[in-house]
Order: structure tokens, then sequence, then C-alpha cells
């Protein structure tokens, strides 16, 4: 017999991680986060209505789920694909159980700007074990970079 699990409420609980994909709860989590940007409505940091902050491209390759924000609408005020980048490296170290992940879960988030101020790429690498960082390929302390404590 199933349990009843509440999906909904599972990705907004605090302390819910993700060590796998084994239910609708975890997918939901992913989902919630790889939508993020395309919702309509959306205000930017400075409280203005825009449509989309960025594009999003998620493929698969050599088993790494690559999910990309692209930054490139020069309309939007302030726009910074690093402030992004930092929210996700937060959340993302947060709700994945990085010592229990499951071996084949590796996740590779970045946040890509193409803007005439910001030609950055911000790479974020999750699988079991192991957090890395990177800003144009140049790896970085997770912990000082975020201002945090041990991840």
């Amino acid at each position: 017999m199933h349990e009843p699990v509440d999906h909904w409420s599972n990705h907004t609980s605090y302390g819910f991680q993700i060590r796998d994909f084994t239910s609708l709860s975890e997918l939901l989590v992913l989902f919630d986060e790889m939508e993020e940007f395309s919702r309509i409505s959306r205000a930017n940091q400075y409280r203005q209505f825009i449509n989309e902050f960025c594009k999003a491209d998620i493929s698969v390759e050599n088993g790494i789920l690559n999910i990309d924000f692209i930054f490139d609408d020069v309309n939007v005020a302030g726009l910074d694909p690093e402030i992004t980048f930092k929210d996700k490296c937060r959340r993302f170290t947060q709700v994945f159980d990085i010592k229990n992940l499951a071996e084949h879960i590796k996740i590779r988030f970045r946040s890509i700007g193409n803007l005439p101020n910001n030609k950055n790429t911000y790479e974020l690498f999750i699988e079991r074990n192991k957090v890395e960082i990177a800003i144009n390929g140049e790896k970085l302390d997770l912990n000082r970079y975020l201002k945090t404590k041990e991840i």
C-alpha cells in the first residue's frame, strides 16, 4: 500500500531534499526551479513588471542535466545574471542532498550573460559528494563566493 504524499507542499517545505527523482515531489521541485523565470508577471529586482527574465535551455548530455538560463534582454533595467546564479547556488545546495545524492544524478546549472555589461558564464555543477562553481571556467570556492558556512 502506498503512503499518501502531499507532492504540492513538499517542494516548499523547509528541509525537503532531493536524493533521486523517484517521486513527483522531487520532479516538482526541479521543474519549479527551472520554470521560475518563464512565469508571466514576474517583477525584476527593481519591482518592474516584465514578461520574462531570461531564456531557458534544458538538455541532457553525457548523463548530465544541463539547465542554462540565458540573459540577453537589454530592455530589462539592471538585469544581472550573477544575482540569479547566487540565488540558484543557495537553493540547489539546500534542496539537493549532496552527500546522499543518487550516483546517476549530475546537474550543471549555468547563468549565461549575453548582455553589453555582462558576458560571463556562471556555472554550478552538482553530483554526489561534489559541488563546484566556476565563472568563465575559473573554479571558485563556493563558501567564500556565497559568503556562507561550509556547504
